[in-house]
């Protein structure tokens, strides 16, 4: 598992503060951001781990470590960008190419691009 908390913004705000203002990813959380396929880390205090998804959540690319104050890679191929606390991908041997799957306690609304 890679997070069982993790959040989904349902704004335009929500998604501009993605994780802005917190002081760390606790082990579990993580950010889902649906049509996006790229991020960055400025104003960030802690590094995280990033997945790069495509609408079958199927990973096309993982960035570990991004510090703050960076640039992710723009992944063409992904719609989704999935956030998690730095160290999560190496820890789970997360890899392009891993099917991921989603379930929301909340709801079964499918989750899309």
């Amino acid at each position: 598992m890679l997070a069982d908390n993790a959040e989904i913004p349902k704004s335009y705000l929500g998604r501009m503060q993605g994780l802005l203002g917190r002081a760390h990813l606790a082990q579990g959380e993580g950010m889902l951001l649906t049509s996006c396929r790229w991020i960055h880390t400025f104003f960030m205090k802690f590094a995280i781990d990033v997945l790069f998804l495509n609408r079958d959540l199927v990973v096309i690319a993982a960035a570990s470590n991004l510090r703050p104050y960076r640039f992710s890679r723009i992944c063409w191929r992904a719609c989704m960008v999935l956030e998690l606390p730095a160290g999560i991908v190496t820890r789970t041997s997360t890899q392009p190419g891993d099917q991921l799957e989603i379930r929301s306690v909340a709801d079964d609304k499918a989750i899309s691009c």
